[in-house]
């Protein structure tokens, strides 16, 4: 079963919103109300990642992407496409680890004429240091 919401909290009292379940709100301490938020949201930052890491092969794609009328959350595009700030999103996949999975809205016309569909290429392997000059 695939999500397209993130779940989390909206304060009675001062209307803070959170992705993370907590039982206080974080600013003001007041009750909170469960909520779940997206699917469409605006990419605020993001980058790619050239770092392995476990379960991770580099290079790949992340972002920040703020749901509308919900929270900032960090997500991983579908097909690891690089996203641009500013692009609208929509939540693709929530998996069970929480990881979010989002892909651009195409604007009516089709695809992005500046290149944005484009998947990022495998890594290249970084020079040997012992030999690097040599």
């Amino acid at each position: 079963m695939t999500r397209d919401t993130v779940p989390g909290v909206r304060c009675a009292v001062c209307g803070y919103v959170a992705a993370l379940v907590r039982p206080r709100c974080p600013a003001c301490r007041g009750r909170v109300e469960p909520a779940e938020f997206g699917p469409a949201g605006t990419v605020w930052s993001a980058t790619v990642v050239h770092v392995s890491l476990p379960g991770r092969k580099a290079p790949y794609a992340l972002a920040y992407v703020d749901l509308d009328a919900g929270p900032r959350v960090l997500a991983q595009p579908a097909g690891n496409t690089p996203l641009r700030v500013g692009q609208r999103v929509r939540i693709v996949n929530v998996t069970a680890e929480d990881e979010i999975r989002v892909q651009r809205v195409r604007p009516a016309g089709g695809a992005d004429s500046r290149g944005g569909d484009r998947p990022l290429p495998p890594a290249e392997s970084a020079p040997d240091s012992e030999h690097a000059g040599t």
